[in-house]
């Protein structure tokens, strides 16, 4: 928003919404942190360093480079990735072994060179190549069984 409010000459919105958007997102970096996790990652619960979740939403910031969510972020969850990896790919979140391709393409999409990357285009590819249907390919599946 803040980027539309400045483009159209609100740019008292636009700051606005700059600041409203970077408050929120310190508050989401502290907040996320898994303390004592190993390999560091981003929880979905916070306080619990057990939970986890695709960061699918990231993508807007780096497809629009808005510059809100440090590097250092997409690289550690890009490695954290790595080893929650099922057969078809990683869970939307802890609390189950379903996911989304779509949302799984987006965190590909900003997992930069990491392998991570190509592992879960992989996965998704595998779970296409190898589950039988006969229907259009479904947005969720279990990452472990197809």
């Amino acid at each position: 928003m803040a980027q539309i409010a400045d483009l159209t000459g609100n740019t008292a919105d636009a700051a606005n919404y700059t600041s409203t958007s970077r408050n929120y997102i310190n508050r989401w970096y502290n907040l996320s942190k898994a303390t004592g996790a190993k390999p560091a990652h981003r929880t979905l619960a916070y306080g619990d360093d057990s939970t986890y979740s695709l960061l699918y939403n990231l993508y807007g910031d780096a497809v629009l480079n808005l510059g809100l969510v440090k590097q250092e972020i997409y690289t550690q969850q890009a490695e954290f990735y790595s080893t929650v990896m099922n057969t078809y790919g990683v869970p939307l979140d802890s609390r189950h072994t379903y996911t989304k391709g779509d949302w799984e393409m987006f965190t590909a999409s900003v997992s930069g060179s990491s392998p991570a990357k190509q592992q879960l285009i992989s996965a998704l590819a595998s779970w296409i190549g190898k589950t039988p249907t006969n229907l259009p390919m479904t947005d969720l599946y279990d990452t472990v069984s197809g």
